[in-house]
Order: structure tokens, then C-alpha cells, then sequence
């Protein structure tokens, strides 16, 4: 073969090499994120072996009782990277706010950690207001009730504490409303007095 031709089917190699289509999960990807994906993959593979090779006691890191809004919850068990669905199972950590809380599981598949948080919150992640909050400091103040007694109500029901700037936080976010339906509710009267 001349080296002429030697060259064209080089160069008709590099093309064919340039126009590889890479595909993970239906979905037509880079060839530096196919063999990224490759290598998470194998490795999540790897892990899963041998995990079921060691019979040692498993450490729980969530311990005791959490509010947790199921269907919320299960809308958000999948993967951030790869949708794979998550196992609580594979928590490694728990951040709490109050009664709310993000757990970080990790991906059987690729090991991504994802966060998934137990109920509905307002804000970003940096500083999230968890619904579940503001509605125990109502409940607090239609009861009659202070930080101490929800505290020690929570702390018989093993449910993590409340800390008191929080809870005030709370307090004062669902006083703003509280006010607001007073004076609506004062301004309606007045208006039915008015007329009668």
C-alpha cells in the first residue's frame, strides 16, 4: 500500500473516531462524560459486590422519630446525576432544620450523594423554611403553648430538638400572618357593624 493511501485511511480513522456517537440511558452524551459514567459505574459495581461480602453491624445514622411527608419525600428519592432510584439504606448524613430535615444518600449506581429532603420548604438550600416549622410554631401559639413545652412534648416523642431562635423565627413568620387575618377579619366586622 502507498503511503498515500496510508495517510487517507488514517485520516478517514480519525474521522470515524471524531463522529462516534456516545449514548447512556438513551440520551446522547460526550465521550468524556460516556467514560466518566463507565468508570462510576464499574466502581458502584465493584462496591455493590463487595458490600454484600462484608456482614458487619450497620451504623444508622438517622436515629430516632422525624416528620416526614411521604409522597413529597418519594417525588425526590432519585438520583441528581444519574435518576436512579435512592434506598435509605445508603443515608450517609442528615442535616436538620427544627423538625425538617435533608438526607444525603448515595447512588447504588454511581455513587453520586444526593439531597433529599423529608418535607416541603420555602427558599433555597442555603437557609430553607420547612413548612413543618412554621405549622408547630402556629400550633404552638393557638395552644397556648412556649418553646420549653414543645421542646419537652417532642423530647417524650424521641423527635429531635427545636432550637429556641428557630423556633422564635417561626413564631414570628406565622404572627405576621396571624395578624394579618386579625385585622381583615376586625376591618369585616366593622364593615357588617357599619351597615346594620
Amino acid at each position: 500500500m502507498s503511503t498515500k493511501a496510508m495517510e487517507q485511511t488514517n485520516n478517514i480513522k480519525k474521522d470515524n473516531d471524531k463522529n462516534k456517537i456516545f449514548m447512556w440511558k438513551n440520551k446522547r452524551v460526550s465521550e468524556k462524560i460516556y467514560n466518566l459514567r463507565v468508570k462510576q459505574s464499574n466502581i458502584g459495581k465493584k462496591n455493590k459486590s463487595r458490600k454484600s461480602l462484608e456482614v458487619e453491624p450497620t451504623k444508622h445514622v438517622v436515629e430516632g422519630i422525624r416528620h416526614v411527608d411521604f409522597k413529597f419525600m418519594l417525588e425526590k428519592m432519585y438520583c441528581e446525576f444519574c435518576n436512579y432510584k435512592l434506598s435509605l439504606d445508603n443515608i450517609e448524613e442528615e442535616s436538620r432544620r427544627g423538625l425538617g430535615s435533608f438526607l444525603f444518600i448515595r447512588c447504588e449506581y454511581c455513587l453520586h450523594i444526593s439531597r433529599v429532603p423529608t418535607s416541603r420548604y420555602q427558599g433555597g438550600l442555603k437557609n430553607p423554611i420547612f413548612d413543618i416549622n412554621s405549622k408547630c410554631a402556629l400550633g404552638a401559639i393557638h395552644t397556648g403553648l412556649g418553646h420549653t413545652q414543645v421542646h419537652k412534648f417532642l423530647s417524650i416523642l424521641d423527635v429531635p430538638k427545636f432550637t429556641r431562635s428557630l423556633f422564635k423565627k417561626h413564631e414570628r413568620i406565622v404572627g405576621k400572618a396571624i395578624e394579618a387575618v386579625a385585622k381583615e377579619s376586625c376591618n369585616e366586622a366593622a364593615a357588617q357593624d357599619s351597615e346594620s
